[in-house]
């Protein structure tokens, strides 16, 4: 009997050490675990935090489920290591831009002088297309000043990208930068401009323009990877680089996903469902440009691509170019302004 009861009491002290240890293993000391919260229909959960996880060290697998970008195989780049390094994670807090959005391109046609491009309404940059699926991108850029001309509001975003967002079939996964000019009429002064830039995220078309807590001005350096990991979840990173504010998370939607296109774009950012005029922002250059499908990595000129440029159905009439790319150079390209254009329906 009294052996019975010391097997007994071995049992519940070994399963009592067993549940221990696992705990323990799962949640370090010190470490939070979020709760997930809804934004539209799109769920998002931020990582956990663990305190003194290393990314320079980690595992692929340990870096995605602390919300890191995935190190390419068998390599550590400079791009990566500087995006993980120094990064200051705050927590996720989103303000919802619905009259601002971002999107897929409108009036997409071919350049008949070449072959390699195509004119689009409101999109102007490079965009991979080779067939396959593209799961991640990661690209790096300054903020650029932005300028307008007197009681004219201008708005633009610079963002890399990966699926088409054509339908709710292929979900567009993107996060990057506002540059905006407002005028308004300040009594006793005239017209005043207010310029406004911030960090931002969507997944088109399941909801608005979401921007991110984290400050931005002109001349601070961004980088954004944003990944599909399967089953309808995305991850986003998204860091200041010059003040090394950062912050990640997951998100899971409802629609599908087919990753045929990586993009990088500089955009006059859809406003209250029309094409509004392009923020001057001179040239703006994308560097590190990469995107990968699996485990494959290449840069944006290593890919099958083509480039867009923004064609402006100026006053109706004649069309105008208002920003167009440059030739591609390592993995980077710049991005040139050169026309403000006019309001436009959306669809010319």
């Amino acid at each position: 009997m009294l052996h019975q009861v010391l097997g007994r009491v071995s049992l519940v002290i070994t399963l009592l050490l067993l549940s221990i240890s696992l705990t323990a293993a799962s949640s370090s000391p010190g470490s939070t675990i979020f709760p997930s919260f809804r934004v539209g229909s799109v769920i998002v959960t931020p990582p956990p935090s663990h305190p003194g996880f290393n990314p320079l060290t980690a595992s692929n697998a340990a870096l995605r489920a602390n919300g890191y970008p995935e190190r390419p195989h068998g390599t550590k780049p400079k791009w990566w290591i500087q995006a993980v390094s120094h990064a200051h994670w705050v927590y996720p807090r989103f303000t919802s831009h619905a009259h601002h959005q971002p999107g897929s391109p409108s009036a997409v046609k071919s350049t008949a002088s070449n072959a390699s491009g195509s004119d689009s309404s409101n999109w102007a940059g490079n965009i991979d297309n080779n067939g396959g699926h593209f799961t991640s991108i990661v690209a790096q850029w300054t903020v650029p000043s932005a300028s307008s001309p007197c009681d004219t509001n201008v708005y633009s975003s610079i963002w890399p990208g990966i699926g088409s967002g054509q339908s709710s079939s292929s979900t567009l996964l993107q996060a990057g930068s506002e540059q905006d000019i407002t005028w308004e009429y300040v009594q006793h002064y005239g017209y005043k401009s207010f310029p406004t830039y911030y960090l931002w995220w969507e997944a088109y078309p399941y909801n608005a323009q979401q921007q991110i807590n984290i400050g931005v001005n002109p001349s601070n350096n961004i980088f954004v990877n944003v990944a599909y990991y399967g089953n309808n979840t995305a991850h986003y990173y998204v860091k200041n680089n010059t003040t090394g504010t950062t912050t990640s998370f997951n998100i899971s939607f409802s629609g599908g996903f087919t990753g045929y296109n990586a993009e990088w774009i500089t955009e006059r950012t859809e406003e209250n469902g029309s094409y509004p005029p392009l923020t001057n922002f001179s040239q703006m250059n994308f560097s590190d440009a990469n995107a990968a499908q699996g485990s494959t990595w290449k840069g944006v000129g290593q890919w099958s691509h083509y480039f867009s440029v923004m064609q402006d159905p100026f006053n109706d009439d004649t069309e105008q170019v208002d920003a167009y790319p440059g030739a591609i150079s390592g993995n980077g390209f710049p991005i040139y302004w050169s026309h403000y254009g006019d309001w436009d329906a959306q669809g010319t």
